[in-house]
């Protein structure tokens, strides 16, 4: 946190706009500069649409089922394996 707050008054000092200009600029290219993670995490999200009530399914699975702990991780390792392939 000192660190931040050393960052801006440097940045501050060096450029000579206000702390409020300051504060506005380095929040500005912060998100710019996260802009393409943001985007390929979206990307990625997007596929497990399709499978999401998959999940929901073996969630329900697993609270429903009567097995061993072991034969339901068992069994849904093996459905997971199945649905990821996909």
């Amino acid at each position: 946190m000192v660190a931040i707050k050393d960052l801006i008054v440097q940045t501050n000092n060096y450029v000579g706009l206000p702390w409020w200009a300051v504060l506005i600029a380095s929040s500005i290219i912060i998100r710019f500069s996260i802009f393409p993670l943001i985007l390929v995490q979206m990307k990625r999200m997007s596929k497990f649409g399709p499978i999401f009530p998959i999940f929901v399914l073996m969630k329900d699975t697993w609270k429903r089922s009567s097995l061993s702990k072991w034969q339901k991780t068992k069994t849904l390792v093996k459905l997971y394996h199945e649905v990821t392939k996909k």
